[in-house]
């Protein structure tokens, strides 16, 4: 594997030459690139966490993202390295929070109020198993009832709302304005009234 004589650190180099330095063999190039994005894809990262998923999955993804700049950047196009790896590392990191949230469906993570509370006057006190099946049953028709009304942006929604993101964070997660997601959060609003 070919090494650049010169040190790939200095910061003569610029992100362009080390792209192109790292394209002809030189590894410690495409360090030096990961030492100074790691923290952009920090930051972007630490815009989407939410419980649930791992910052640091999200700061990987991001590396993901900054290493696809580098393979694709195409200096032609006159466009400086940062700004497409800023894109690349940004839209890397929303892709992946938002396929987390597609897997964390409130809709589907039900945890019944009744195993948070610990009474001591209850303890040792058992439901009666037909009760509980019955219940169990009923919560995962209308479960499916509420997840058949809503679209998957309204279902995405919802669990930011749920989650506490503000309608602006929510807007920069989703890629849309505050007024969609506030008129989601409305259509959500009626649509659960419904299905009582």
């Amino acid at each position: 594997m070919m090494q650049s004589h010169a040190n790939p650190r200095d910061e003569a180099f610029s992100d362009e030459m080390l792209v192109a330095l790292f394209r002809k063999g030189d590894s410690s190039a495409l360090e030096e690139l990961f030492r100074r994005y790691l923290p952009l894809a920090k930051s972007r990262a630490a815009r989407y966490r939410y419980p649930g998923v791992d910052g640091e999955d999200l700061v990987q993804e991001g590396m993901i993202g900054l290493f696809k700049a580098i393979r694709h950047f195409d200096p032609a196009r006159q466009v400086p390295f940062r700004s497409f790896a800023f894109r690349c590392v940004s839209n890397q990191v929303s892709s992946a929070a938002r396929a987390a949230l597609n897997q964390k469906d409130p809709l589907w993570d039900y945890t019944s109020l009744s195993g948070e509370y610990e009474d001591e006057s209850l303890a040792g006190c058992q439901e009666d198993p037909q009760a509980t099946l019955a219940r169990e049953e009923e919560l995962a028709a209308l479960r499916g009832r509420i997840s058949s009304l809503l679209s998957a942006f309204e279902k995405e929604t919802l669990q930011l709302y749920l989650c506490g993101y503000s309608y602006q964070d929510m807007a920069s997660l989703l890629g849309c304005t505050p007024k969609a997601v506030d008129n989601s959060i409305q259509r959500v609003r009626r649509k659960l009234k419904s299905a009582r």
